[in-house]
């Protein structure tokens, strides 16, 4: 489950930047799509790191693993996701 998780993720990633190129300029349904790619993203990452017992859903028990999802988490949480919603109308974009 965890592989469908980041492959699910990495989707996102390819439609999340592809959006917000379009979303200044489109109709309200990019912007609304663009936000629904950001919360996915968040979303799995979230379910990556808490795991889920139904599924399974962990990720592999080795340390390189692990450390290569702190720094994309961290990638996320810092860099990435504050960026995303800069464009303007986009729905949660921050302003000032």
């Amino acid at each position: 489950a965890a592989i469908n998780g980041t492959g699910s993720m990495r989707m996102h990633g390819f439609r999340l930047p592809v959006l917000l190129s379009q979303a200044a300029d489109a109709d309200p349904a990019v912007r609304v799509a663009a936000s629904r790619e950001i919360a996915a993203i968040a979303a799995t990452i979230s379910q990556l790191k808490k795991g889920d017992s139904q599924r399974p859903l962990v990720l592999p028990r080795t340390e390189a693993t692990h450390q290569d999802f702190d720094r994309l988490t961290t990638h996320w949480q810092y860099e990435m996701r504050p960026a995303a919603p800069t464009l303007p109308h986009l729905p949660g974009a921050a302003t000032g």
